[in-house]
């Protein structure tokens, strides 16, 4: 039920976990190169993470 009722209202924790997570792609990012293919498969590869 806390999961629920605190879905709406974002936690430090969630917010440093969302931190990480962009940090992480970015960092991916530039590590696959300016490369379109490697652009798609970040993107992709972020869709498939669930959110909290």
């Amino acid at each position: 039920m806390d999961i629920q009722r605190n879905k709406g209202t974002a936690s430090v924790e969630q917010l440093v976990l969302l931190f990480a997570v962009v940090l992480g792609a970015a960092s991916l990012l530039v590590a696959l190169g300016p490369t379109l293919e490697g652009r798609h498969q970040t993107l992709m590869l972020l869709l498939s993470l669930p959110f909290p």
